[in-house]
């Protein structure tokens, strides 16, 4: 099985994956981690701006779907048969994904901005460490970029099979509901549950 993870920015998308490994045995890839393999390959910093950049040239070059399709290439040759990939931020990555594979589900995590802020800026990682009124400017040219591709991530969220608002409770308490048996077909992406 393959799940994908869209989600905010700080919401909480690796921690999920992160329980999924230690609960689940699932392994974990990122698209993100395609971006930044690609910076360090091209000499450049890793900070989200320079990211952002290079994830939208990707897109634009070899198609909306190239970072998830590179993930889950690094996912079939891990040789496991769960895999987590996260930092979905595209509607292709995951039309790519549930073409590319059997068994998948679309999970959507969201977070209050104040909490969301908190933790990216406890974090920080390159580019994370910036105001409060610039973290939501950027978060919103994020949410809904006008260029294909771009980042889209309301319309990920809008894709995801099940979405939750991840406040905060432990994650890990919400698993066995998030991977409950469902019956889906391959267009069938609307049915949301929120919890909290």
């Amino acid at each position: 099985m393959i799940i994908g993870i869209t989600g905010t920015h700080g919401s909480g998308k690796d921690t999920l994956a992160e329980y999924l490994a230690s609960d689940y045995g699932f392994a974990n890839f990122s698209t993100s981690d395609e971006i930044r393999y690609e910076a360090t390959a091209r000499g450049l910093s890793t900070a989200r701006p320079i990211l952002h950049v290079i994830s939208t040239e990707l897109r634009t070059n070899l198609g909306r779907g190239v970072l998830a399709h590179r993930a889950l290439e690094r996912a079939k040759q891990s040789g496991k048969p769960n895999c987590a990939i996260t930092a979905i931020r595209n509607v292709a990555e995951i039309e790519t994904l549930n073409n590319e594979t059997d068994k998948f589900l679309m999970l959507a995590v969201d977070a209050p901005v104040d909490l969301r802020y908190e933790r990216t800026h406890g974090r920080a990682r390159p580019g994370d460490v910036i105001s409060k009124k610039d973290f939501i400017a950027e978060e919103e040219r994020e949410l809904a970029n006008p260029d294909p591709n771009g980042q889209r991530i309301m319309e990920c969220v809008a894709m995801s099979d099940k979405t939750f608002l991840n406040q905060r409770k432990n994650i890990k308490s919400l698993l066995p509901k998030l991977l409950k048996p469902q019956t889906r077909t391959k267009t069938s992406y609307l049915s949301l549950l929120y919890l909290s």
